[in-house]
């Protein structure tokens, strides 16, 4: 009896220092992984000739830090890099920022000038893969844009111009209404409701209402910047929107706050898409002008295009970019003019001519585009407002060339568009 106990003692000794070499063995193997993987990146890696901080070139870490932890702070510390290091920096183990005004042009390109493409790993985590903003490829992204040229196009705008200026005019009327009110409503508020409304009833046809509200509806800009201030998390961690997509509403609301945002734009997209679906069914009427999805379920397009999902994530992305970055310019730009008297008055004199009889005849948009005091302000506001993230493309069969730097083909580049 004591021999068995003995050699039962041994076998469970042997086996607990198996697991244990095991384990050892396993991290011994992670950790020579890890090594072998930062020093490819910093010394053998094509990037690893471009400069900037080394740990930004080792791993993503430094960026999760700065979003996350830092409150946003990755914009300011890529300046930080291009003040420190010059015009082109490596910001990530595949990505270079450039700061270059002249380089502009040459890398956001046509296609006759050669193909861009999305870099893939810059959409994980949205939730909107599908949308034409997100397509990877160049020839997809093509394809998806030009079936919304009808309605964003420079025709298109002429064509939707009596929506948009109804609605900048029910905006003007509710501000000069509470005119010597002594309310005070906060510009963004005001701003943020206007471009709702806009791209509500040109995208869908829907007439939210927001800029009739008394308060402009603070909790649509609320609900916007909730569904974007969570990108950076979802773009360094992409299976946390995927999990939390799958959750219901009231759980996902006690677990994640924020995450509720973005299941309720997805949720109004697709309610949208399938009642726009019924429309379209229920009728012989050509209903391709009423809105940007009449116009897609009413085309040719393949049927995968058409599906639920994929314009769910097309809603996503023109309800945010449509309202939050449109009333952000404009936040922009008002704010500056009215801090500048000098740009203000200069402002306002080019514009005295056209309004002379507003609001009987509101000046249409091919006049006011030949004003360049206007047109200079409108370039400032959109070149140096800020964006949700940066425009990266990379070239996937050319090398780029910037001053001396070869920029290897599929690297990820962006341009930075601070002075």
């Amino acid at each position: 009896m004591k021999v068995l106990e003995r050699n039962y003692s041994v076998a469970n000794i042997a086996q607990l220092v198996d697991t244990t070499s095991i384990i050892f063995g396993f991290t011994l193997l992670h950790l020579a992984y890890v090594f072998g993987l930062v020093f490819y990146r910093l010394y053998l890696h094509p990037l690893a000739k471009f400069p900037g901080y080394k740990i930004c070139a080792a791993s993503e870490w430094y960026e999760f830090y700065c979003y996350i932890l830092k409150g946003g702070q990755w914009g300011n510390e890529i300046q930080k890099m291009h003040q420190r290091y010059g015009p082109i920096v490596r910001t990530s183990p595949w990505e270079l920022s450039i700061r270059d005004p002249d380089f502009y042009d040459q890398l956001y390109v046509t296609a006759s000038t050669r193909k861009t493409d999305m870099w893939p790993r810059g959409r994980e985590g949205n939730g909107f893969d599908d949308s034409h903003h997100l397509s990877v490829a160049h020839d997809l992204h093509r394809k998806r844009r030009k079936h919304l040229e009808p309605f964003f196009s420079r025709q298109g705008i002429t064509r939707i111009e009596d929506q948009i200026a109804e609605h900048v005019m029910k905006m003007d009327n509710r501000l000069v209404g509470l005119s010597g009110s002594g309310s005070i409503i906060p510009l963004d508020h005001v701003l943020c409701a206007l471009t709702g409304d806009v791209i509500g009833q040109v995208s869908s046809g829907t007439q939210a209402g927001l800029l009739d509200d008394t308060d402009f509806v603070p909790a649509w800009k609320d609900l916007m910047i909730k569904a974007t201030s969570i990108a950076p998390l979802f773009r360094c961690f992409p299976w946390i929107n995927k999990l939390l997509q799958s959750l219901p509403a009231s759980v996902m609301n006690s677990v994640y706050p924020k995450g509720i945002a973005n299941m309720m734009l997805g949720e109004t997209g697709q309610r949208n898409i399938e009642r726009i679906k019924l429309e379209i069914a229920s009728t012989d009427k050509d209903m391709s002008g009423v809105s940007v999805f009449h116009h897609l379920l009413s085309s040719d397009i393949p049927e995968s295009e058409k599906s639920t999902n994929r314009l769910r994530a097309e809603s996503m992305v023109l309800l945010l970019a449509g309202t939050l970055a449109g009333a952000h310019t404009l936040t922009f730009v008002v704010f500056y003019v009215l801090q500048n008297p000098d740009i203000e008055a200069r402002l306002r004199a080019e514009l005295e001519p056209l309004f002379m009889d507003y609001p009987n005849r509101m000046p249409r948009w091919a006049e006011l585009e030949k004003l360049p005091y206007l047109r200079g302000c409108i370039k400032e506001a959109l070149r140096l407002n800020g964006l949700v993230g940066n425009l990266a493309r990379c070239s996937p069969d050319e090398e780029i060339r910037f001053n001396q730097w070869t920029i290897p083909k599929r690297v990820r580049e962006a341009y930075v568009p601070f002075s």
